[in-house]
């Protein structure tokens, strides 16, 4: 029943299925889903009230409280969008480390920009970031991708500088749509690599 709350949500969220947009009605759903214990729901509730988006005011309070529910249900996305909340660096970092071991290729990448610029209480450490970032990229988020590119063409977190394997990351970069990867791309098409 609970799942059927929420792909209701879905349905009416995204005008599918022959029922239309309902905004309010996504919401109602998605909470009843929430309050029935799936996850996905508690985390599609709570990113739509850190943001503010999906017909709800921002409400740091209950985005919290909803991302805290679907993270201890096990979400991985629901992890990730709690540790971007959380001021506790520590925490931000443990609850980014369960996202991307839960599988969210976000929270691998969110992860890998910490280790990458030394942030939140973190040691750079290239290693890790490049790892992270190979995570990121064969789950298809394009950031990662553009992130692992740039470590093969300068040859940093122990990669070797390998211009055609940079290429190859900047271009999928690129097809999912970060302009950076397109611009690192055509610069070094330009350079002849």
């Amino acid at each position: 029943m609970a799942e059927s709350c929420h792909n209701l949500a879905l349905l009416r969220e995204q005008s599918q299925g022959g029922i239309p947009a309902d905004p309010a009605g996504a919401l109602e759903a998605y909470q009843k889903a929430c309050d029935a214990g799936v996850a996905a729901s508690c985390a599609l509730l709570g990113s739509r009230y850190g943001q503010g988006k999906g017909g709800v005011a921002v409400d740091r309070a209950k985005a919290l409280e909803l991302l805290r529910k679907a993270c201890d249900l096990g979400d991985a996305a629901g992890c990730g969008d709690l540790a971007i909340l959380t001021d506790d660096p520590a925490k931000s970092v443990a609850l980014l480390q369960k996202s991307c071991d839960g599988g969210s290729a976000f929270g691998c990448h969110n992860l890998a920009v910490l280790y990458l610029h030394g942030e939140r209480g973190l040691s750079v450490n290239l290693v890790k970031a490049a790892a992270l970032s190979r995570k990121a990229c064969d789950g298809k988020v394009a950031e990662g991708c553009t992130v692992l590119g740039a470590m093969y063409a300068d040859g940093k977190g122990g990669l070797p500088v390998n211009r055609a394997k940079a290429s190859e990351l900047f271009s999928k970069g690129c097809e999912g749509g970060h302009q950076l990867a397109c611009d690192q791309l055509k610069k070094m098409r330009k350079q002849g690599g």
